[in-house]
């Protein structure tokens, strides 16, 4: 019968030792976690091995489900774990619910290392191929709310989305790309200047006919500086605008010029399919950031290195695809709207869901400029002189 089996196999736990070694209480977590990711446990079987001369024994743990199984086997001696979730998704859809319940154990055993796998069981062919099993359009989230300190005096008059790149405000070349590419909605959280952001893009993008007849892009705001007197930073701005937002979304700053970058319906659809939590475009290194944020392994994950690891990292182009489950317990423990206007950055979410192997990454190779200073920002206004002319 069709459905979702998500398997996951863990190394480097960190977690206390009665996860690894006390049946009962591996047991309970198990139970706990299945019914706080909405599904129904009908059965249960937790054994303890007994010692041996390898060291002490681990658990089986299996919870059988009315949706179909949970098995948890551990390796104490090896500080190891293998997850193992199924669910049937023949009368309803449950693939969200098996994608929290394995993140919760993730984050239950802490593992230094992680490999997962995702196998879609006995789809039937009507159903693989049916277009409404593919995501449709998703919305986009731009973040505009930054005070621009180091862009001043340019800033203290203008927001910094708002200056000029090559002839028309730098926000404008992501809003032109997500039209471009189909995307319907987009949500813009604001704080310093913030009236002028709306004042200037208003509710629609696009009013003039496009010959390919694309529909126009409806735009909405999440007004941080009005409703708590600033900016919530990444994480915290995100959480405020996740109502306005879906399952899946876009995320970009709006002080980046990547003018060639392709908001791509097909990367939706592969990250929609997948376990990940996020994907990130990558950058190599400018002047201004030689060490780089994250490592990219060779099957596509993002990387959370430790200080001093030769493997190279790459810098986070702050483009990204972002499931709204991120930012929810184990990750994130901000309220959805975040009512309370609390201030947190993305980065540590980030590292989190890398450490359990919940970050792809790609490298990007196109234009991208992060627009930080006076200096950068009079570069790209810089004429490029035609070829075959001298300076």
């Amino acid at each position: 019968m069709q459905g979702l089996h998500l398997t996951a196999d863990l190394q480097g736990c960190r977690c206390a030792a009665p996860w690894l070694l006390d049946a009962a209480v591996l047991g309970q977590a198990c139970v706990e976690a299945v019914r706080a990711a909405g599904l129904q446990p009908v059965g249960q079987l937790f054994h303890q091995f007994p010692a041996s001369a390898h060291g002490p024994g681990g658990v089986t743990a299996t919870v059988l489900l009315a949706e179909s199984h949970l098995c948890v086997h551990t390796w104490p001696e090896q500080r190891a774990v293998t997850l193992d979730v199924y669910v049937c998704n023949f009368s309803a859809d449950h693939s969200s619910k098996a994608q929290a319940l394995l993140g919760t154990l993730l984050a239950l055993f802490e593992p230094t290392s992680v490999h997962r796998h995702s196998l879609q069981r006995g789809a039937l062919p009507a159903q693989a191929e049916s277009p409404a099993a593919a995501p449709g359009p998703v919305p986009a989230l731009l973040l505009a709310a930054g005070r621009g300190e180091r862009m001043r005096p340019l800033t203290d008059t203008t927001p910094k989305p708002l200056l000029p790149v090559q002839g028309q405000p730098l926000l404008q070349w992501h809003l032109q790309a997500l039209q471009t590419a189909g995307v319907e909605r987009v949500v813009i959280n604001t704080a310093w200047l913030g009236e002028q952001i709306s004042d200037y893009f208003s509710d629609v993008f696009g009013l003039q006919p496009l010959m390919d007849k694309r529909k126009q892009l409806s735009i909405s705001y999440s007004h941080e500086g009005r409703d708590f007197g600033g900016a919530l930073e990444t994480a915290g701005g995100i959480a405020r605008a996740l109502p306005q937002l879906g399952p899946v979304f876009w995320l970009a700053a709006g002080d980046v010029f990547a003018p060639d970058f392709v908001f791509d319906s097909a990367a939706v659809q592969t990250f929609a399919a997948s376990g990940h939590l996020a994907h990130l475009w990558l950058v190599p290194n400018p002047a201004h950031n030689p060490r780089g944020d994250f490592g990219l392994s060779a099957d596509g994950l993002a990387l959370n290195l430790p200080a001093g690891s030769p493997v190279p990292r790459f810098t986070y182009s702050t483009i990204a695809l972002l499931r709204a489950e991120l930012f929810s317990a184990p990750w994130c423990d901000i309220p959805p709207g975040n009512p309370g206007g609390v201030k947190a950055p993305l980065a540590p979410l980030l590292r989190r869901a890398m450490d359990n192997g919940r970050v792809s990454a790609q490298l990007y190779t196109g234009r991208w400029t992060d627009v930080g200073t006076p200096e950068r920002l009079a570069e790209l206004n810089t004429p490029t002189p035609p070829c075959g002319t001298s300076s």
